[in-house]
């Protein structure tokens, strides 16, 4: 009852995954694989809503007593850990992603299950006590990618207004760098990221730059710690990046991203019996919308 945005009416499901997993060990290399199967019996769904008033979904009638497709995921990874400072990682994660039952698209009809291959590899450089450097690769293929079309159904008898869907192709590649500086100073912890992603999808039978994904973040920030006092300041930058799907459809996509976040928290913390933690927090110093 009352599960996440489930509004108004009962969501009694029973889920039974099985699961068979192992890990290998040879010299220098771990060696990792898994398969998951998963299937969802619907004793009672009903209503599933997550914006705007759940009033008009009193009346929808409920699924009962159907079980849904099953669906299969499987991962598979390699560490290569050259010796204590250095390693390489390979990891990947292939499977289907179901659509929200009830969820159409533009013709009124189910959608197909979402395929979708998760490729990342890395390598992790450590140096000093405490720091490391990390460089990652990493590719996400989607075949009958789950998406917003854009567009709405009203209902010609209850007078519903429905999101519509669109079953389409789309990937992000990319390259993440970070880097963990050890403790300077017997003071401050510092950290720095960035990250830089393509993402492309299928529209009228070609791949083109999927707009609603920003190209660039960075992040970075201190930690610094004395004597019960601490202090962190974070920072983050995202590229410019649109979408529609909290605007009108005659809106059309709105400009989100192309900002600099900063937030800043600090704090005591009293060494008594029981610990007490004095703070203050600043969200957005830089007042970016």
């Amino acid at each position: 009852n009352g599960k996440r945005f489930y509004i108004g009416k009962r969501c009694d499901t029973e889920t039974f995954s099985g699961v068979i997993v192992d890990e290998q060990q040879v010299g220098h290399f771990t060696f990792d694989a898994g398969i998951r199967w998963t299937k969802t019996f619907l004793n009672e769904y009903a209503a599933f809503n997550i914006e705007g008033e759940g009033g008009q979904f009193k009346n929808v009638t409920p699924i009962i007593d159907s079980w849904e497709p099953g669906i299969l995921q499987s991962s598979l990874g390699t560490t290569w850990r050259t010796n204590n400072k250095l390693s390489f990682y390979f990891n990947a994660a292939a499977g289907q992603i179901q659509p929200r039952r009830g969820a159409l698209n533009e013709n009124l009809q189910e959608l197909k299950n979402e395929a979708r291959l998760k490729i990342d590899v890395s390598t992790v450089k450590k140096f000093g006590e405490s720091g490391k450097m990390t460089l990652t690769a990493f590719w996400v293929l989607q075949e009958n990618a789950i998406a917003l079309s854009g567009t709405t159904y009203k209902d010609p008898v209850s007078g519903m207004i429905r999101e519509l869907y669109v079953n389409r192709g789309q990937n992000q590649s990319g390259l993440e760098y970070e880097i963990v500086a050890p403790q300077l100073f017997n003071l401050v912890n510092p950290f720095l990221n960035f990250t830089w992603m393509k993402s492309e999808m299928k529209k009228d039978g070609s791949m083109v730059r999927n707009r609603e994904n920003p190209i660039f973040i960075s992040s970075g920030g201190i930690y610094l710690i004395k004597k019960g006092m601490n202090l962190n300041i974070l920072c983050k930058y995202v590229s410019a990046f649109e979408n529609q799907r909290f605007a009108s459809v005659s809106a059309g996509p709105q400009p989100l991203g192309d900002y600099v976040g900063m937030d800043v928290t600090g704090g005591y913390t009293f060494k008594s019996k029981i610990p007490v933690r004095c703070f203050f927090k600043v969200q957005n110093v830089t007042d970016k919308r």
